[in-house]
């Protein structure tokens, strides 16, 4: 049987993603968040890298309350021709539409990518054994790339995990991901 493209598995998800209904969308994404705040990785980690969510992907608009980071700093990152850039975010009212009209952080401070750095990872479809495709650019995989040090956690909705995903050599995998139901982890599952 003939294996699906990185492309067929994209589309396929992707339109299945943008189908779930929008309430269905913000309960799996709360669970989701909820599962997240609770990890280690999480509650060790000084500052966060988010994503701001776009076509369907995991809502973590919470994130920019900050009530839901005590003690922790949010950045979002930029994407330039270069590749992305991460800055800190205090205030929603700091985020203006950038180069693919996601809303991107304006006139804030750069932030530095230290080793206390949790790093969320936006995604269209993974695997179990945390492979993943994003939208086909390789922004975050060039970003991990030159921040090896970063610990990384990847959100999703349980039907964008997939049985196989065709990985290439500059790939990077998540050290976790969290579904509502379930993460997914370096050695095992653990059920939530």
């Amino acid at each position: 049987m003939r294996q699906e493209t990185k492309q067929e598995i994209r589309q396929r998800v992707l339109d299945a993603r943008l189908r779930l209904p929008d309430g269905e969308r913000a309960t799996k994404s709360q669970r989701i968040l909820e599962t997240l705040f609770a990890t280690d990785l999480f509650r060790r980690s000084g500052q966060i890298f988010s994503y701001y969510p776009i076509r369907g992907e995991v809502d973590t608009r919470p994130l920019l309350q900050r009530a839901a980071l005590p003690g922790k700093r949010l950045a979002l990152p930029c994407t330039t021709k270069q590749g992305l850039r991460f800055f800190y975010v205090e205030d929603p009212a700091d985020l203006s539409p950038g180069r693919f009209e996601i809303p991107e952080p304006r006139d804030c401070a750069p932030a530095d990518a230290g080793k206390e750095t949790l790093l969320l990872l936006p995604g269209i479809a993974f695997s179990e054994q945390r492979d993943r495709i994003g939208f086909g650019k390789g922004y975050y995989d060039r970003y991990l790339a030159a921040n090896p040090h970063l610990r990384t956690i990847a959100l999703c909705f349980d039907l964008q995990i997939v049985p196989h995903i065709p990985a290439e050599a500059t790939d990077r995998r998540p050290e976790l991901i969290i579904t509502e139901t379930r993460i997914l982890g370096e050695t095992q599952t653990y059920d939530t």
